[in-house]
């Protein structure tokens, strides 16, 4: 069996160490890619079809599916309703920085999603075909937003 896991050594450094905004951004980003890749290796969803995903579906099919467990599933429904907040909310984030409190309990739950990300792996069986259309999928997703950067230059 292969096996892709996720190092979030880094991204724990971040949050502990004072960037959490940094940190918080970058652990939303590892978890929408790990919930997309348990849901194309694990159960063979196309890519064509997930990649407008939000991250939210991720979770509600992974839970259908059986990849997560509901305990987990509570816990990253709450992450991504943070992360919502704080996307969409600017006078939110500002608060974190200047409310200790309000950012310690932010940085639990977001140690708690690292945590979460430490424990799991996507886990299967090699696949030449599987693992060209995944190469293939990723080169695509670069080029569209290189395009995107070429264009703001």
């Amino acid at each position: 069996m292969s096996k892709r896991k996720l190092n979030m050594k880094d991204v724990r450094k971040e949050i502990e160490e004072g960037s959490f905004l940094e940190g918080f951004l970058r652990l939303a980003c590892d978890l929408e890619f790990h919930l997309f890749t348990k849901l194309f290796f694990e159960r063979g969803i196309k890519t064509k079809l997930m990649n407008n995903w939000t991250l939210r579906k991720y979770i509600e099919w992974c839970l259908e599916f059986g990849l997560i467990n509901k305990e987990q599933g509570f816990l990253l429904k709450d992450f991504n309703e943070l992360r919502n907040v704080m996307v969409h909310n600017r006078d939110f984030m500002i608060g974190i920085k200047e409310d200790y409190e309000k950012g310690g309990n932010l940085i639990t739950l977001a140690l708690a999603v690292c945590d979460f990300l430490d424990k799991n792996w996507v886990e299967y069986k090699y696949n030449k075909e599987i693992e060209g259309e995944y190469g293939e999928s990723i080169k695509k997703l670069r080029e569209k937003y290189e395009n995107v950067f070429k264009k703001m230059v």
